[in-house]
């Protein structure tokens, strides 16, 4: 195979939400008509849906789940793959098509990238670590979210190639400190109303808070799940049914700037995901439940400086987490420039798009 320095590149992921507009607009741009995307229509989690604008042209895969929703064969995938000079595919061992798209590069020596996370939700010491490493060993690198990661996977495995691209939600321009236009007043949650997240446990600790909060402290849930209807049960016709607000999944950017504008801070009960660069980005501290298998995008917080990191994660002690928050408000306020200062300078959609080319260009080199 001819290796050139412009790589005809297929992107294959399981479903691509619209946070990835603005990384897929840049990426694009880059690699112009040398890059096809290909996804399913939803994640493992079918709360994960592909919702991304018809420019990006993602072609449809048909993804076929098994064993309750275990493992997938996505149907389209490996023929998608696999005559392109570098394939990137999603690293997941449950992800069968992967497995054959791998195999099959590897023997006509043509180089396969992985991308997602360096670790299973378990850690490197997870039962499927011996797969994982193992599509390491077929592939020609892994792209994982943060320098941390990359650091931790090479010292684990010393003969797997590391790139970093750093998860990002906006462009550099974009991420700046959102102002106020009035008092701060809301306790914001940004994220699928999924249990792992925990999004009744914030609710229950804003019950227990709300006597000691200001009368006009609201919490927003903004996102969509499975709990939505449960927690929307909750609130109905209860004494804080005029301080709970619901407004359903929400990308629009400047419809989420103005709803972290309002916030005194922004939570997360359950597992840190890709929101805690979106609420630093405009400036807003996030409040963390330590005890959690976070995402690699925790490693932007701060404990005490632009996050408040509480424990052990029950309601009770949100609850108190939240009251002090609320307490401090004036100084987290003057803090918003520089959380989203130090924030846009690690995780930007540009810094994102420059790492994942480094590693198609690296990788097309050796």
């Amino acid at each position: 195979m001819s290796r050139s320095s412009n790589p005809t590149v297929a992107l294959v992921q399981t479903a691509i939400g619209d946070y990835r507009e603005t990384f897929l607009d840049i990426l694009a741009d880059r690699l112009g008509g040398r890059l096809s995307i290909y996804a399913g229509s939803e994640y493992f989690d079918s709360s994960t849906k592909t919702q991304v604008r018809p420019e990006h042209r993602v072609r449809p895969l048909r993804n076929h789940f098994l064993l309750a929703r275990r493992l997938l064969w996505q149907t389209g995938a490996v023929h998608a793959a696999l005559d392109v000079e570098v394939a990137v595919l999603e690293f997941n061992p449950r992800i069968l098509s992967v497995w054959t798209t791998l195999v099959l590069r590897r023997v006509l020596s043509r180089p396969s990238l992985l991308w997602g996370h360096a670790w299973s939700r378990s850690g490197p010491h997870s039962a499927s670590e011996p797969l994982r490493r193992l599509m390491r060993r077929l592939a020609g690198g892994v792209i994982v979210y943060t320098e941390a990661d990359a650091r931790e996977l090479a010292g684990s495995d010393p003969r797997t190639r590391t790139f970093v691209a750093p998860n990002a939600l906006y462009r550099a321009a974009d991420m700046q400190p959102t102002q106020p236009l009035s008092r701060p007043n809301s306790f914001i949650y940004v994220g699928r109303l999924v249990t792992p997240k925990k999004p009744d446990v914030l609710l229950q600790a804003f019950v227990y808070a709300s006597e000691s909060l200001p009368a006009d402290t609201r919490l927003l849930f903004v996102g969509e799940g499975p709990m939505a209807a449960e927690l929307r049960e909750r609130v109905v016709g209860s004494r804080l049914a005029s301080r709970v607000e619901f407004h359903g999944h929400v990308s629009d950017y400047e419809t989420l700037r103005r709803l972290y504008a309002g916030a005194v801070a922004s939570v997360s009960p359950g597992f840190v995901g890709l929101s805690i660069t979106q609420s630093l980005g405009f400036g807003v501290p996030m409040i963390i439940a330590r005890d959690e298998p976070h995402s690699p995008e925790f490693v932007v917080a701060k404990a005490g400086w632009n996050a408040v990191v509480y424990a052990p994660s029950t309601a009770a002690t949100l609850a108190d987490t939240l009251i002090a928050v609320a307490q401090d408000r004036e100084t987290w306020i003057a803090r918003r420039d520089e959380i989203s200062a130090d924030c846009r300078s690690r995780f930007s959609a540009e810094a994102m798009a420059d790492g994942f080319i480094a590693a198609l260009e690296q990788v097309m080199l050796s």
